[in-house]
């Protein structure tokens, strides 16, 4: 089986089957002494995220919460343009050989989501691109470490140096069914988000990826 490293293939096979703000206020000062010097309240801070699962992304930010599906790319580039606060460089994607997937990428610099117009994957390069930090519901981001990886005991993909370490890992994973995994052909194929190594630091996060697929 060939791993899909690439992410623009992955939608396509995959997808068709907050933080509060506080302030300190000072002390009142006493009736009997004279007024304390009044120390200034913090800044009031927000902190947004872009959680992406197997179904798609969701954009955390000042208390509010928006979730939108990988089968809803319009709504998608909204949510994701929005989140970063730019718009992204469009381009089309040269296909594979012998396939026609007639795709189109749309890159922050870091963040990329690549779509056929009904349906949509995305792929991380950066633990945070604009405005927005982006990561997995467990936390995982580009840069974090193998050992963080490992201790959510995910699914081993491919070792791609054969050094007899995996380079690429399957977070997340779901059952999908009707389907055949490729890798383990007596059980059934799963989704997962896909978490490719460099050395002990995750350098890359493509989701949706699948092991049923054999592209």
């Amino acid at each position: 089986m060939m791993i899909r490293r690439f992410f623009v293939v992955c939608a396509i096979a995959a997808c068709l089957t907050l933080a509060g703000c506080s302030t300190v206020s000072a002390p009142a000062a006493s009736s009997t002494t004279p007024a304390a010097s009044t120390t200034p309240a913090p800044t009031p801070t927000t902190s947004s995220r872009l959680i992406v699962s197997v179904d798609g992304v969701t954009f955390t930010h000042a208390g509010e919460t928006e979730a939108v599906a990988f089968t809803d790319t319009t709504a998608l580039l909204a949510l994701v343009t929005e989140a970063v606060g730019t718009s992204p460089i469009v381009s089309k994607v040269e296909d594979l050989p012998g396939y026609d997937f007639n795709l189109t990428a749309y890159d922050w610099t870091g963040l990329k989501v690549v779509s056929d117009e009904a349906n949509a994957s995305i792929s991380a390069t950066s633990a945070r691109v604009g405005g927005v930090s982006i990561e997995t519901s467990q936390g995982i981001a580009v840069g974090s470490s193998r050992a963080d990886l490992l201790a959510l005991h995910p699914t081993e993909i491919a070792d791609e140096n054969g050094d007899g370490t995996p380079d690429d890992f399957g977070v997340e994973p779901r059952e999908e069914a009707g389907t055949t995994s490729l890798s383990h052909p007596d059980s059934t194929g799963i989704v997962f988000i896909l978490v490719l190594m460099d050395g002990d630091s995750v350098k890359q996060i493509q989701s949706p990826s699948n092991d049923f697929s054999d592209i």
